[in-house]
């Protein structure tokens, strides 16, 4: 799946307001499902076109608002490009969020999270891993877990294999997808035997 993007502007023209302009709403459509938001600009009916935003710009207002629509645009296809760039697939519901909580793109500064590894595990953590991965039927995989502040070490993630990530194979010297690898190869000559 693509994050294929669609922006379309239009006015709610059921809602004009006593001086005659109605509110610009803009719908996003991504990966197939639309949201939309409103980049509280205002227009008259009587002058807008959905296609063009006006059918002639007369006012300076009228230019403004089309500039700054096109700012808009612009952030809407920077977003976009962003995440598309990281990899990642987004609803349109956390796209309109992003483009209307600046905070949120500037704390994740759109860079994919790092895993670091954690040399010294406790026994007791280790002992749980494989009791959750030996109670789900295999005999391969891996954990993530946290801990909470009053101690409880709570497991939420828990993958077939693993999760093979490669800053954590590189500080043990391993190729985790080679591991994982030999490791299931060794087991089906076992099998085979």
């Amino acid at each position: 799946m693509t994050n294929e993007l669609f922006i379309a502007t239009y006015l709610k023209v059921d809602k004009v307001k006593v001086d005659g302009t109605a509110l610009i709403y803009m719908r996003l459509g991504l990966n197939g499902f639309k949201k939309t938001f409103t980049p509280g600009l205002y227009a008259i009916p009587g002058r807008w076109d959905a296609t063009k935003q006006f059918k002639v710009t007369r006012t300076g207002e009228e230019q403004q608002i089309k500039v700054k629509l096109d700012e808009v645009r612009e952030k809407v296809i920077t977003i976009h490009k962003n995440e598309t760039e990281q990899g990642r697939l987004i609803s349109a519901e956390q796209f309109v969020e992003l483009y209307l909580n600046p905070c949120s793109i500037k704390q994740s500064s759109y860079k994919k999270p790092e895993f670091y590894p954690y040399p010294e595990v406790p026994a007791k953590a280790v002992d749980e891993a494989q009791q959750i991965i030996a109670a789900s039927g295999h005999d391969t995989g891996s954990v993530e877990y946290l801990e909470t502040k009053d101690g409880r070490r709570v497991f939420y993630d828990i993958n077939a294999n693993s999760n093979l990530r490669p800053s954590i194979g590189i500080k043990f010297g391993k190729e985790p997808f080679y591991e994982v690898a030999r490791y299931l190869k060794q087991k089906s000559k076992s099998a085979s035997n």
